[in-house]
């Protein structure tokens, strides 16, 4: 967080770690990811919904095949 200024799920998970990459798409961790970056960032419950839809619609553009 300190380092990599991460500002959305899939800056976390596509672009600062390519977890987003692998065979599960970071989905089995990506609710975990909005949490903690909540804590982090002073999001809301409803920002976190938000950003773990936003994720999901950024695989299906990132990754026709889902």
């Amino acid at each position: 967080m300190e380092r990599k200024w991460p500002v959305t799920v899939g800056d976390v998970l596509l672009r600062r770690t390519l977890i987003g990459t692998t065979a599960c798409r970071g989905c089995d961790c990506a609710q975990t990811v909005a949490t903690t970056l909540a804590r982090h960032l002073g999001w809301s419950e409803a920002r976190v919904r938000a950003e773990t839809e936003n994720y999901q619609d950024e695989l299906k553009r990132t990754f026709w095949e889902l």
